[in-house]
């Protein structure tokens, strides 16, 4: 046998080798592409209620402020606070404080329309990135939309009682030139919310530092 007769034999038996060891192959290639998508959904989730994570939260709400100042619309950034979470976990353990917060973080995916995002950041802390629409009408109508939901959910489990939320509200471009300063406005309307009785919504006004709050019922449905 000659030496090329030899190396036509060789590549046959490798080319038969690598036939065999496709379905292999790709089964490999799958489960690293499933592994690494899991990894990079584990990375940008909560893991106890599946919401979009604070990292996935800034990453959307810089796109959004992009999309806003093309488009010459607005964000509204919306900071949501629980009340009276913490006898909770005090009187009836954690994995109730754990069924509340999946609760929640339910009722805020389904308040939000496609297109936004609604994000656990830590704790009892959620926010809503809202794009587009006349602010910051859609976002008290949003707030009162959540509000009146997370009453009815909690109000049905003894363990839940008492547990509603205050909610934070800034306007971009308005109240802020970036992310970064509109969570902050967004967090002082929501102290001031907290501060002034909890269960309600606060809209941060630039023009005296402070927040107005709870604007009347007619003013918001004027825009429903």
């Amino acid at each position: 046998m000659d030496d090329n007769t030899g190396i036509a034999l060789l590549s046959m038996l490798f080319a038969a080798i690598g036939l065999a060891a496709l379905p292999w192959r790709i089964a490999i290639e799958r489960r690293l592409r499933e592994e690494t998508e899991r990894m990079r959904h584990l990375a940008h989730h909560d893991p106890l209620t599946g919401l979009p994570n604070r990292i996935l939260l800034d990453q959307q709400l810089d796109g959004a402020i992009a999309r806003a100042a093309r488009q010459k619309t607005q964000v509204a950034f919306l900071a949501i606070d629980l009340d009276h979470f913490k006898p909770v976990n005090d009187t009836h353990g954690h994995d109730a404080g754990d069924d509340v917060l999946r609760s929640v973080a339910a009722t805020l995916a389904a308040a939000v329309r496609a297109g936004d995002l609604a994000a656990r950041i830590g704790g009892d802390e959620f926010a809503i990135v809202q794009e587009g629409g006349e602010q910051p009408f859609a976002a008290m109508l949003l707030a009162e939309r959540i509000s009146e939901r997370l009453r009815q959910e909690l109000r049905g489990d003894e363990r839940m009682r008492g547990i509603t939320a205050s909610i934070g509200i800034a306007i971009h471009p308005d109240d802020s030139v970036d992310s970064a300063m509109l969570r902050r406005q967004a967090d002082i309307a929501l102290y001031r919310a907290k501060a002034l009785g909890r269960d309600r919504c606060s809209i941060f006004a630039e023009t005296d530092g402070e927040s107005v709050v709870n604007p009347t019922r007619e003013r918001v449905a004027a825009f429903g």
